[in-house]
């Protein structure tokens, strides 16, 4: 029901059109801008909201004004005003290192002042308001320096996540101290406890180790991989190994030192290079440097105040307690504030040092939101400083002006390259679960028009995750909540949500796949493995079942984006979005590939005036017609017209 206040809020707004362009190139789906771009900025307004003037207002994240400008009134066009303004991005970018200001436009009308503001998150609008002070709901403007180098050789890559683990296991596997081999590959559970997060010893181990990776190689490359990540492969006691206890030790279990070079040289002859994931945060409270019980010959941090380590940590002044993550006593967090911790992982001969020289190209960084910008830049630094091309990934955990606020400052400061994206993960599933098209829109519209456009090309769009529920049960599988963990180990897809499970996976990765950054893969997904939240979504990986459709998909996907160089760079546009029907392209010079999905029970039919192909061969030969049946995607290439456009397509339902 409408109310008084609503009718009033309608009669005291009005919709404007923003535009922005660089020497006549339209940039309006952006505010990621390089520093020393000169950008036009054009407001469209009805003529009947009586404008009589306007200024264009730009202000630090501390409120403080750095430019203030009145707009020209351009001639009245048809029935709408244009008022516009040039922004010399190095009048804005003036003061240390200020790369990332809120903006907003002030319109004087006969009725008083009016605020241009973002209407209901959608990037795409504009609304003017009656004024209200501060900077709620404005735009954002992101400068970051030209000329920056972020490694190249991962631009329209793939990027393969490997819980080490439960890839595959070859040879010897040497277990150590308590450690529990189940040796049951194929139906095992992985060790739990009674609800999720709570403490357990995760000291049970299926046996994968890194001579078992790289006799997987081959299936690897298929995919179209040019990354793999590894989890943790430190001398630990868990399963997981993000508690570390010798960050310099690649740990025995997995093969040691050598069979990590073995793995680096076989992948190489790939062209497939490695990071690593790394927790720099915290250690095993069993480690070398805290060493509570007493496993290392040194004196660690817990058993003496004159141990080299008690800086490391930080131990309150009554009893025994510590600074521990999750208040877990197994978990104390390191200091990074005292020197010789941070020397010991960032200067030359350290920690990060040796993982490079052992072959690593960089990281993806646990919790990097625990760490200073001093102590982001120092890690990242010492990556640049031993390898050309090194790369640092941090974590952006969903989609909003808070984050990516957070994130750029981050990318635009050098303290990382780009993130791990779980906001495009949860647009996806959203979508194709329920078909919010407009969360989709507005989630992956916000990160391509804020994030700068290297760190944007370099981001990994993750369907699953060592933290996530498997994907196909994301997408088909019922709510867990509130259940136990001995029910959760159980749970299964029946027949028919498997069947829409894979149909919806297929849609979900060809998404991934085409949007910027790279697709990122959790191992075993593109088999359908299926699993709740930790542990069940690190099940052993399904080698029996590495045939079918959607392990064929995968590759096919993979071939596509190794044959096509506008996947590297190539800016998004979203063509067509509803709850039924969802277009994007990614628009190169001449050419353009059109993403089309379709997560309803109809076919649709697509014509146009130009002739496209199939990216996937689903159509063999370039056409104008192309019919897209039920629970069913492709990608279509299309030259540009005589007049610089993309096919442009009539949508109809059959």
């Amino acid at each position: 029901m409408k109310t008084a206040g609503d009718k009033q809020q309608k009669e005291d707004s009005f919709n404007v059109s923003i535009i922005k362009m660089i020497d006549s190139v339209d940039f309006s789906m952006y505010d990621a801008f390089v520093r020393g771009a000169v950008v036009d900025f054009g407001l469209i307004i009805a003529a009947e909201a009586e404008i009589s003037g306007a200024e264009m207002v730009i202000a630090n994240l501390a409120g403080e004004i750095v430019f203030q400008k009145k707009m020209a009134r351009a001639a009245k066009e048809g029935v709408y005003f244009i008022f516009s303004v040039s922004v010399d991005t190095d009048e804005v970018a003036t003061e240390g290192d200020e790369r990332i200001f809120r903006y907003q436009f002030i319109l004087d009308t006969a009725k008083g002042a009016y605020r241009v503001k973002r209407k209901s998150k959608d990037i795409l609008l504009a609304v003017a308001d009656t004024l209200v002070g501060g900077w709620e709901d404005t735009f954002l403007l992101t400068l970051y320096d030209a000329g920056v180098r972020l490694p190249e050789w991962l631009y329209g890559g793939i990027v393969y996540y490997i819980f080490v683990d439960r890839f595959h296991r070859a040879g010897d596997f040497p277990l150590r101290g308590d450690a529990i081999l189940n040796a049951d590959w194929e139906n095992g559970c992985p060790s739990y406890g009674e609800y999720p997060a709570i403490f357990h010893k995760n000291n049970v181990f299926f046996g994968g180790n890194l001579r078992g990776i790289a006799k997987k190689l081959e299936h690897i490359y298929s995919l179209g991989t040019t990354c793999i990540c590894l989890s943790p492969i430190f001398e630990s006691e868990s399963n997981h190994r993000f508690d570390t206890a010798d960050f310099m030790r690649i740990d025995d279990m997995i093969g040691g030192e050598g069979a990590f070079h073995e793995l680096v040289s076989k992948a190489a002859g790939r062209d497939i290079r490695i990071i690593l994931d790394v927790d720099f945060g915290i250690t095993s409270d069993n480690s070398r440097y805290f060493n509570k019980y007493g496993r290392y010959e040194e004196v660690g941090a817990y058993q003496s105040r004159i141990s080299p380590y008690r800086g490391w940590y930080t131990f309150y002044e009554e009893g025994e307690g510590y600074d521990c993550r999750f208040s877990l006593g197994n978990l104390p967090r390191l200091n990074w504030n005292e020197p010789s911790c941070k020397d010991f992982f960032v200067k030359e001969g350290g920690v990060v040092a040796g993982h490079i020289a052992a072959g690593a190209y960089g990281y993806r960084l646990n919790y990097p939101n625990e760490f200073s910008r001093e102590t982001l830049r120092a890690i990242s630094g010492a990556v640049k400083r031993e390898k050309e091309g090194g790369v640092v990934y941090g974590v952006m955990p969903r989609v909003d002006m808070e984050e990516i606020v957070a994130i750029n400052s981050l990318v635009v400061e050098g303290c990382i390259d780009s993130f791990i994206n779980y906001g495009v993960r949860e647009a996806i599933i959203r979508y194709l679960r329920e078909g919010d098209f407009n969360f989709f829109k507005n989630t992956v519209g916000l990160v391509c028009a804020m994030v700068p456009s290297p760190a944007l090309n370099l981001q990994l769009n993750p369907l699953g995750d060592k933290d996530t529920d498997r994907i196909i049960t994301a997408l088909a599988g019922e709510e867990d909540t509130g259940r136990k963990n001995a029910e959760r180990a159980v749970m299964r897809l029946r027949e028919g949500q498997r069947r829409r499970g894979v149909k919806l996976l297929k849609l979900a990765y060809l998404i991934a796949a085409t949007l910027p950054g790279l697709p990122f893969i959790y191992y075993g997904d593109e088999t359908g493995l299926e699993g709740y939240g930790d542990p069940f979504n690190r099940r052993c990986f399904p080698w029996h079942k590495t045939e079918g459709s959607l392990i064929r998909w995968y590759k096919k996907v993979g071939k596509m984006r190794r044959e096509h160089t506008l996947f590297k760079d190539a800016p998004l546009k979203i063509n067509f979005a509803t709850e039924d029907l969802l277009i994007f392209s990614r628009n190169a010079t001449d050419t353009a590939a059109i993403t089309v999905i379709n997560r309803s029970n109809r076919t649709y039919r697509l014509t146009s005036k130009n002739r496209f192909a199939s990216m996937l061969s689903n159509v063999p030969d370039p056409a104008t017609v192309i019919d897209v049946p039920p629970l069913s995607g492709t990608v279509l290439l299309s030259a540009f017209d005589e007049k610089g456009m993309a096919a442009d397509f009539n949508v109809l339902r059959r």
